[in-house]
């Protein structure tokens, strides 16, 4: 239950005997559920007459309207100072039919000759409640001293018959299986990166917010960038600049930031390393931690010489311009994300080409729209902090891979739920609360089969967001809305022997076909954020996961992922 609307102050008609509006209250898309129902309670104030004084809300989907439905009926007062009303409008088993009781709203409580009333509002979509007034004599008033809407949301779908909650850090439900071959890292409750040990689950957090995210389930990465702590260390040639190493506090607790600095030389401030050895024609992403100083601007650029791919990055404001492509490199990506204590990550991602090896590195930029390495009069006061490099194959930057002497792999996060006799699997329901990573152009199974291609929950490529879908292992439905990387997202999908699928994503409509001859019957484990397919893993966050045991209908798939 909440307070969704509510007005502020109070509003009068006075002067006119013409219906008048004197306040919109905005009911929100998808609160009411296919079974709640909304109390509006209204306190007036109005000349004390024999006069007749008509108080009324009207339901629609325009806000400040003077002509459409009535809630109920409208009171009309006379001798009488002030009132207080009373209406409720009910879902009747769906999201577009309500029933509004129609006894006098000034006296709610008892029983009336007045017939219910319907309406058909649609309440997947927004609508208003429009308090209006009416005069028969001009020269009186009527006030809206306050009014306020309650709406009481209902669990429109039954309660699931398996629920597995992904929030509490710390505990695994004992029903999954978990192992990680490697160590990884995770960010704890401060905001802190901290290491993982082998086949630990990573409860993962906001950097800045603090807040549980889920359990973090990523694929392998490699980072080929080593020391990746030390940037100092890393770096093989330095143009015009300088590095102290052990100058700010790193994402990791540590002090372990490199302070990197301009010489005192008019010429391109940067520093790089080289060369590093890379597998051609494919995708590689290049990121690390930077903090401004002095400095508030660095490109970021890898190529092999001549081809590949920059971008540039404010320190301060957290934005970036690009990515840019340096000859016949392919510039796929750039991101900058903030990670605490006034820290940022920023990447780059494309393809060098057909190069072999290439150079990594970063520039000092005298202005945010610079060229590409421009040259200026450095100043040796001048400079800004530098941790966690990391050089890997693939579309976006992974959870950071910390190494010291030689490339390190991050294995595969493997997360496992064992078919059981929760299922029904000629007729069932699969639900998972996530947010992921972008997965550039490969499909994401959120939940799938860990030996076969099978996804009752699925990501399906697009290029403006990912569509919600599930996917038998020869035919796929997905929905018409899509997601965005680092969005919390609701997916709910049904299949049964008729055959037949639906998908629904975030309370969005919901898609259906009829085409899923397969099913999952042959599923025996389900693998959450990956399958057997190289490159489908979801990268990201696990939050929940339900499953009922029958099909849900479309207006319950769209209540359970509201």
């Amino acid at each position: 239950m909440s307070i969704v609307a509510a007005t502020h102050g109070q509003t009068s008609v006075t002067g006119t005997t013409s219906e008048t509006n004197l306040a919109a209250l905005r009911i929100p898309a998808g609160s009411m559920g296919r079974n709640g129902h909304i109390e509006i309670k209204i306190l007036w104030s109005y000349t004390n007459s024999a006069n007749n004084k008509i108080l009324a809300i009207r339901v629609g989907t325009t806000a400040g309207a003077i002509v459409g439905p009535v809630a109920g009926s409208a009171t009309t007062v006379t001798t009488t100072a002030t009132a207080q009303t009373l209406t409720i409008i009910r879902s009747n088993n769906a999201t577009n039919a309500q029933t509004i009781y129609s006894f006098p709203p000034t006296t709610p409580f008892g029983s009336s000759t007045l017939a219910t009333t319907t309406t058909a509002l649609d309440t997947t979509a927004d609508y208003y409640l429009n308090i209006n007034g009416q005069l028969a004599l001009g020269t009186e008033t009527l006030t809206l001293v306050h009014a306020y809407a309650v709406v009481y949301p209902s669990n429109d779908a039954s309660p699931p018959d398996l629920d597995i909650s992904f929030m509490t850090s710390g505990t695994l439900d004992s029903r999954l299986t978990f192992s990680r071959a490697s160590a990884a890292t995770y960010t704890d409750a401060t905001g802190t990166i901290l290491p993982a040990a082998v086949n630990a689950p990573r409860w993962d957090y906001d950097p800045v917010q603090h807040t549980l995210r889920g359990l973090l389930l990523e694929d392998a990465r490699t980072n080929i960038a080593f020391p990746s702590g030390n940037f100092a260390a890393w770096v093989t040639n330095l143009p015009g600049t300088v590095v102290t190493a052990n100058s700010g506090i790193a994402p990791d607790g540590t002090t372990t930031m490199t302070r990197w600095s301009e010489q005192a030389t008019n010429a391109a401030h940067y520093a790089q390393q080289s060369p590093l050895g890379i597998t051609a024609s494919q995708t590689y992403t290049f990121s690390l931690y930077a903090q401004a100083q002095e400095n508030q601007w660095i490109q970021m650029f890898f190529d092999d010489g001549s081809n590949g791919v920059w971008a540039a990055f404010d320190l301060v404001a957290g934005t970036y311009q690009g990515p840019f492509v340096r000859g016949t490199g392919t510039a796929t990506a750039a991101s900058i994300t903030p990670a605490g204590n006034n820290t940022f990550r920023c990447s780059i991602t494309g393809v060098a080409s057909t190069a072999v090896s290439v150079r990594a590195g970063i520039i000092f930029a005298p202005v945010y729209n610079a060229g590409f390495a421009q040259a200026y009069q450095g100043n040796t006061s001048n400079g800004c902090l530098l941790w966690g490099v990391q050089f890997e194959q693939g579309t976006f930057p992974s959870s950071y891979v910390p190494t010291t002497s030689a490339a390190v792999t991050r294995s595969a996060d493997l997360c496992t739920l064992a078919s059981g006799s929760w299922r029904n699997a000629t007729a069932e329901t699969f639900k998972a609360e996530l947010m992921y990573f972008d997965t550039g152009n490969q499909s994401a199974r959120v939940l799938g089969n860990s030996a076969g291609a099978q996804a009752p929950i699925y990501l399906s490529p697009y290029s403006a967001g990912r569509q919600g879908g599930v996917y038998d292992g020869a035919a796929l439905v997905a929905t018409a809305n899509r997601v965005a990387p680092f969005s919390l997202d609701k997916v709910a999908t049904t299949w049964q022997s008729a055959p037949n699928a639906q998908v629904c994503l975030n309370a969005g409509t919901v898609a259906a076909y009829n085409q899923l001859i397969t099913g999952f019957g042959a599923v025996s484990t389900f693998k959450f954020m990956g399958d057997n397919n190289p490159g489908d893993a979801c990268f990201g966050w696990i939050r929940r996961f339900s499953y009922w045991n029958r099909v849900l209908s479309p207006a319950e798939l769209q209540a359970v992922t509201t």
